[in-house]
């Protein structure tokens, strides 16, 4: 890969410029959903996610939790997906200090190989809701 830069300083721009690569855009892997979800401040959670398969992919896939609310943090090992896989479990567990209330938007990330380079896509958009500790 080339790189050229070019600066017309008279009016401060600038810009760089590299060979095109090719680019593949492909339909998604997976769709994930999860049920919403609540965990207690100071308490550990299942959290279950969905699997549905959208395009065969060969190997295991690692996924990610995505914007976990403030205090709330995955526990152990990320978990690994097949095609066949079905759900997947996140262990979670809620710190003192996290964020009261229902948050939206927390997704995953899937990564995996193909041809030897990492493909990574995001999916789902699920609610955790934090409460409070239990006395």
């Amino acid at each position: 890969m080339q790189a050229a830069y070019s600066l017309e300083a008279a009016r401060g721009l600038g810009s760089l410029n590299s060979d095109f690569v090719d680019l593949i855009v492909a339909k998604s892997f997976v769709d994930l959903t999860a049920q919403p979800t609540n965990v207690r401040r100071g308490a550990r959670a299942s959290y279950v996610w969905a699997v549905q398969g959208k395009t065969d992919f060969e190997g295991a896939a690692r996924v990610r939790l995505l914007f976990p609310p403030k205090g709330v943090s995955v526990v152990g090992d990320p978990p690994e997906i097949t095609r066949t896989t079905a759900e997947f479990v996140f262990e979670i567990e809620a710190a003192e200090d996290a964020l009261l209330g229902p948050v939206q938007g927390v997704a995953c990330e899937i990564t995996l190989t193909i041809g030897g380079q990492e493909i990574r896509q995001r999916s789902g958009n699920a609610t955790l809701r934090i409460s409070r500790r239990q006395l």
